[in-house]
């Protein structure tokens, strides 16, 4: 009788396990499926976020090169230009002479500042730039460039005579160009570009500064960099 009792128990947990494995395969294989999705899912993520890394850096690069090499020939004009003054007469430094070296070099104007504050053309409006040749003395030693206002870069190299009457030869650029470039710049309408100075000053964008006001203490910090130039302007 005790066999006759044990016989369908067994026999009905043996078909129970039968019936539960297919279950249990099934969501094994479920598990892995959505496992390996996963998985697939972080990895492509992960290789999407550095190809657009890549891709950012690649065209910020390739922008900041061409910057600065615009700011260096620029320099290297008014640099050159400067050193040709040097040894050439006063009287020869004329207003006409220098509208035709500001066309020939596609600035906006090109001028000169004597020691004593007066100017070539004598009428050169010095708004935005008196505060600033006051505070840096060595513009008249040393060739720089540099910001007056959000609108325009400016090229100065010392004009050194053998009297020790140093005067200031100053060429003018507006970021027109700089900015057009910054426009043309294709993050697929998922980023923005700026040029800033040391200081994290914006010195040109592309659009409004808004959004990059915004973000002063990224620049400030140097937290998301990508690339960075020596030159900053057109």
């Amino acid at each position: 009788m005790k066999k006759q009792i044990k016989q369908p128990f067994l026999y009905g947990e043996q078909s129970n396990i039968k019936q539960a494995f297919p279950i249990v395969v099934i969501i094994l294989l479920l598990a892995g499926v959505l496992g390996a999705l996963l998985f697939n899912t972080v990895r492509l993520n992960g290789t999407l976020r550095k190809n657009t890394v890549d891709y950012a850096n690649d065209v910020s690069a390739q922008l900041a090169s061409n910057i600065s090499y615009r700011m260096q020939t620029r320099e290297s004009y008014i640099r050159n230009l400067a050193d040709t003054f040097s040894g050439m007469p006063k009287f020869l430094l004329t207003e006409e002479l220098l509208e035709r070296k500001a066309q020939y070099l596609e600035m906006e104007k090109i001028f000169v500042v004597n020691g004593d504050g007066s100017t070539i053309p004598a009428d050169q409006n010095l708004a935005g730039l008196e505060q600033y040749l006051k505070e840096h003395p060595d513009l008249y030693t040393d060739a720089q460039i540099f910001c007056s206002d959000g609108s325009e870069v400016c090229f100065s190299a010392p004009i050194i005579r053998e009297t020790g009457e140093n005067s200031l030869l100053i060429g003018i650029r507006s970021n027109d160009m700089l900015q057009q470039m910054l426009q043309n710049v294709d993050f697929k309408n998922q980023g923005l570009c700026c040029v800033v100075d040391s200081d994290g000053t914006i010195v040109v964008s592309a659009t409004d500064e808004t959004p990059f006001l915004e973000l002063s203490d990224i620049f400030n910090d140097n937290t998301c960099l990508l690339y960075t130039s020596d030159a900053a302007d057109d």
